[in-house]
């Protein structure tokens, strides 16, 4: 299960200083957990995280994992 972020209520979690191209799949999932539970009515955001997650997620299929690249 994905937690919602490590941050405290005064600080803003690591992620959100990331471009969307720098953003691993671990910190999308926890941006997703995070605007839903704090900004329900937002849909914007999610989806372009859910595209750059699909987009990663079909690269690696392509590509395969990195190590077995050149």
């Amino acid at each position: 299960m994905i937690a919602t972020t490590e941050a405290g209520p005064d600080q803003r979690p690591v992620w959100s200083g990331k471009t969307l191209a720098e953003l691993t799949g671990h910190e999308i999932g926890e941006a997703l957990v995070y605007l839903a539970d704090h900004h329900p009515d937002d849909e914007a955001l999610p989806r372009a995280l859910v595209a750059s997650l699909n987009e990663a997620a079909l690269q690696s299929l392509y590509e395969g994992p990195p190590q077995l690249t050149r």
